[in-house]
């Protein structure tokens, strides 16, 4: 948020380690709802609370009911026990947010033009938040897999899409960089 308040500019003005997808879910906020206190704490309980509920949408279509509730329980007291202890915006909470709709959205047994274009943005996106995130697209290769068993016209198709989505995620990264002066820094 050092570019909204005039402080100074990331990579360059401060030494960080944050990727720049972080740094625009952040500064877009600050610059949407404010860069108080009370505004990212309202970020990161929406990020909590959006984490839980696509969690729980994944598990619930990946085992039976009763068992998907023990493990979403289990997820949760693992997930929030973290956060709980935490004084600050970790960003696994953004990247993990992220990358699970990604996993959510690419669970169809058949992914639309529009299903893979996004999946494969918000993975990208996931990987520039916090780095551990960023092999969460490798979720996409059973679904390349198929498009390949059915012929090279819908591999080129499930490629192209993917491809769609990777550049459009590099390219609003690119152009926030650039915006921010932190372009040649980063």
């Amino acid at each position: 948020v050092a570019p909204l308040l005039g402080i100074g500019m990331p990579y360059s003005d401060y030494w960080g380690i944050n990727p720049p997808g972080l740094l625009l879910m952040l500064g877009t906020w600050g610059l949407a709802f404010g860069t108080s206190l009370h505004s990212f704490h309202v970020l990161y309980l929406l990020c909590l609370g959006g984490a839980a509920f696509f969690t729980w949408l994944v598990l619930k279509n990946i085992v039976p009911s009763p068992i998907s509730l023990m493990l979403f329980i289990g997820w949760g007291i693992f997930f929030f026990s973290n956060t709980v202890q935490s004084q600050f915006f970790p960003s696994e909470v953004n990247g993990f947010l992220v990358s699970i709709i990604g996993v959510w959205l690419a669970m169809r047994k058949k992914l639309s033009p529009v299903q893979i274009f996004w999946a494969s943005f918000l993975f990208i996106m996931a990987g520039q938040m916090k780095e551990v995130f960023a092999f969460t697209g490798v979720v996409l290769l059973p679904h390349l897999l198929v498009a390949l068993n059915q012929g090279l016209g819908q591999a080129f198709r499930f490629v192209w899409y993917s491809l769609l989505g990777i550049v459009a995620a590099i390219s609003l990264l690119l152009l926030y960089l650039g915006s921010i002066g932190a372009f040649q820094d980063y």
